[in-house]
C-alpha cells in the first residue's frame, strides 16, 4: 500500500539527486548549503519529487533517473511523469526541458484544503540530512504544492553515523508530527533495502505504524503484500472501530463502552479514520 510517492528511490537510482545542476541541487548526505532567505530553507536540506515519478527498480537495473530542476530552495524537483525507466510524460503541464522551479514562488500551506487545490505539480519532499530534520516543519509548510515529506533513510544514515535501525527513530517521529502539524497526509516510510528479510519487514512497518506513518514505499513486488497486511486495519481493528462509532451519539463529552473502555471525541475520530482507511483500500 504504498502511497504513490516513495520516500527514498533505490540507490544508483536515486530520483532527484542531481548533483550536475549546481549549487541548487541535492547534496545528499553532504555538507549543507548556504540559506535561501526567500524561503527559510537551506540548499541542500531535502529533495523535492513530483507526486508520481514511476516505479522503484533494484540497484543496477534501468537507465540513470531523468535530470532534476533545481528547487529555490535547494531541493530537485523532476517533471511529473519521468521516472527512472521512462522519460517525461506529455500533458502533464511541464514540458520537458522547462524549468518548473520558475512557477514555484515562496509561500505558506494555509491547511490541507488549500494544499489540494495548489496550482502546479504536487511535490513530495525527501529529508536526507540533519539539517532537513532540523527544519522539517520548515520544509512541510513552504509551499502549497508541497503534499508530503518523507525520509531518506540511507543518506540520513550516513549523515548521522547511525548504525542501528532504532537510532533513526527520534527522526521519523519528528517527521510525522512536522508534516501533521503542515496539514500533510502521514509521511510513507522509507523503503527497507533488504528485498529478502521479510520478517525484518513486518516487523519494521510494525514499528512505523506505531509512530505514525501510513504507507511504505517498496523496492520489489514481493514486500507490497507484506507492507499491506502491515498498514491496512486487522478485522480486529475494524471491530473495534465499529463498536466505537455505535456507541458514540456525540462527537463531545466522554463515553464509556459497555466493557469499561473509555471513549471520546478523538477516539471517535481515530475510528472513523480506520473505518475510511479499510474502505478506500
Amino acid at each position: 500500500m504504498s502511497p504513490g510517492h516513495g520516500p527514498e528511490a533505490p540507490q544508483g537510482h536515486r530520483c532527484g539527486a542531481s548533483p550536475s545542476h549546481g549549487p541548487g541541487a541535492s547534496r545528499g548526505h553532504g555538507s549543507p548549503g548556504p540559506q535561501d532567505h526567500g524561503t527559510g530553507l537551506s540548499q541542500g536540506c531535502a529533495t523535492c519529487l513530483p507526486h508520481d515519478h514511476g516505479p522503484a527498480i533494484p540497484p543496477g537495473d534501468g537507465p540513470p533517473p531523468w535530470p532534476g530542476t533545481p528547487l529555490p530552495g535547494g531541493g530537485t524537483v523532476l517533471p511529473p511523469g519521468g521516472s527512472a525507466l521512462s522519460p517525461p510524460g506529455d500533458g502533464s503541464g511541464l514540458r520537458p526541458g522547462s524549468d518548473p522551479a520558475a512557477a514555484l514562488a515562496p509561500g505558506r500551506t494555509p491547511g490541507p484544503e488549500a494544499s489540494a487545490d495548489a496550482p502546479g505539480p504536487p511535490l513530495y519532499a525527501l529529508l536526507e540530512n540533519a539539517l532537513a530534520i532540523e527544519h522539517a516543519y520548515a520544509i512541510a509548510s513552504a509551499h502549497p504544492s508541497l503534499r508530503g515529506v518523507s525520509i531518506g533513510e540511507a543518506d540520513l544514515r550516513a549523515d548521522l553515523g547511525v548504525r542501528r535501525d532504532a537510532g533513526l527513530d527520534w527522526c521519523r517521529a519528528r517527521v510525522v508530527v512536522a508534516a501533521r502539524a503542515a496539514g500533510l497526509a502521514p509521511p510513507a516510510q522509507s523503503v527497507h533495502p533488504d528485498i529478502r528479510d521479510l520478517e525484518g519487514l513486518a516487523a519494521s512497518c510494525a514499528r512505523g505504524r506505531a509512530l505514525g506513518f501510513l504507507g511504505r514505499a517498496a523496492i520489489h513486488p514481493r514486500q507490497l503484500p507484506i507492507i499491506e497486511r502491515a498498514y491496512l486495519p486487522t478485522d480486529r481493528e475494524l471491530e473495534e472501530a465499529e463498536t466505537i462509532i455505535k456507541a458514540a451519539t456525540t462527537d463531545r463529552g466522554a463515553q464509556a463502552l459497555s466493557d469499561g473502555r473509555f471513549i471520546d471525541a478523538a477516539v471517535v475520530a481515530a475510528a472513523r479514520r480506520t473505518l475510511a482507511l479499510a474502505r478506500r483500500y
